[in-house]
């Protein structure tokens, strides 16, 4: 019973967060994307779960990114830090193309090797709390939400 519990309020934060992202990105103004959370499409690997943050002290984000449903590497991502209260956060366009052989041996797709991702996100502007990490990836229209499962505390 507390596992549905606990997955009951991850699926309701994950929806939250879907509609927080597609708000702060603007979808559905100008232009019909197609929007969709995954599951097991990215990873934040650095930061750890429950790591505390200092906001004087940027963040340094590691991790890799890949849609596998069409076993494609996305053209942009972004990490949007998001507080539990779901007011307020930041966004950070991340570098891309980084090697993760462990990702591309992993999934057996040799492609998938230059899925690592890296960022620097100032976290200077963010009221202390928990934060979740979401993770968007861009290709054309296409936007690919993914939430891994990491909590951070910055203080």
């Amino acid at each position: 019973m507390a596992e549905f519990a606990v997955r009951n309020k991850l699926s309701m934060f994950c929806l939250a967060a879907i509609v927080a992202v597609m708000f702060l990105t603007g979808c559905g103004e100008e232009e019909q994307s197609l929007v969709y959370p995954a599951g097991d499409s990215c990873s934040v690997d650095v930061p750890i779960m429950g790591e505390k943050f200092s906001r004087e002290t940027p963040i340094i984000l590691k991790g890799w990114a890949a849609d596998l449903a069409t076993g494609t590497i996305p053209a942009k991502v972004e990490v949007y830090l998001v507080p539990e209260t779901r007011k307020g956060g930041i966004k950070a366009l991340l570098n891309r193309d980084l090697p993760r052989q462990d990702v591309a041996d992993y999934f057996k797709k040799p492609h998938f090797v230059n899925s690592g991702i890296t960022g620097k996100l100032d976290i200077s502007s963010l009221s202390p709390g928990n934060y979740h990490f979401v993770v968007m990836q861009t290709d054309g229209q296409r936007k690919l939400f993914c939430f891994p499962p990491v909590v951070i505390n910055i203080q």
